[in-house]
């Protein structure tokens, strides 16, 4: 696989990923983040450490328990951390390895992580087994989590499964089945069905479904965008 930089000019292809034991890159179980001035990627079986912009390399210690699970990735309170099933990993330093710091009942796998701006917690959304086409019936949840203890500090139940979270101007957008709605603080308020996504991982609104410039969210339904804002006066 190959990693793309942009320089503010153009975008250039400055890194080449494999070499060395392969890694699985795929919608939904891929994910990536800056830390600690380097970039890391997810993939199925392990976490990948971007150096410079022609070193490709493993991160110490990052393989993966689950193989077959998401992977997602988020920087929180200055540290970085990784869903692996029911685990959440957490890595303090650059190239450090990452260690378990939150254990969840072995049916709760988790699927996407953000960050809550009205508490300032992590959010965290589980599924009770390997769901990557949402397809499945089954208990799905949202999760507060302080990023240090033992157990979240609250969770609700909520209706589908949680595929992305996207925080912007105060509200955290969320995508889930084919749904897009927001977090209201104890679930989700719907705010549309997406017309053109069906459940096919390559659909789902996960987190790279998801962007926004200036005031105005966008999001990919199918092969449309949606754009939220302020109509123009």
């Amino acid at each position: 696989k190959k990693f793309y930089d942009f320089n503010g000019t153009k975008i250039s292809n400055v890194a080449y990923a494999e070499g060395g034991t392969a890694s699985t890159y795929a919608k939904g179980f891929t994910d990536i983040i800056s830390f600690a001035g380097e970039a890391y990627v997810t993939t199925k079986e392990r976490v990948k450490r971007w150096v410079s912009p022609g070193t490709i390399t493993y991160l110490t210690g990052g393989t993966f328990t689950n193989t077959n699970l998401q992977h997602p990735a988020i920087v929180f309170e200055n540290n970085a951390f990784y869903g692996d099933g029911n685990l959440l990993r957490r890595q303090t330093a650059a190239n450090g390895a990452p260690t378990t710091i939150l254990t969840l009942a072995s049916d709760q796998v988790i699927i996407a992580l953000g960050i809550d701006p009205g508490t300032g917690k992590m959010l965290i959304s589980t599924t009770f087994a390997l769901n990557i086409s949402a397809a499945r019936p089954g208990i799905h949840k949202v999760l507060w989590y302080d990023g240090f203890s033992d157990k979240p500090l609250k969770s609700a139940i909520v209706d589908e499964m949680i595929t992305a979270f996207y925080s912007h101007e105060g509200i955290v957008y969320v995508g889930y089945g084919q749904n897009l709605g927001y977090l209201n603080g104890s679930g989700i308020t719907f705010l549309r069905k997406l017309a053109n996504v069906t459940l096919a991982v390559e659909d789902l609104p996960y987190k790279h479904n998801f962007a926004h410039i200036g005031k105005i969210l966008f999001i990919v339904d199918g092969s449309d965008v949606l754009a939220y804002g302020e109509v123009v006066k």
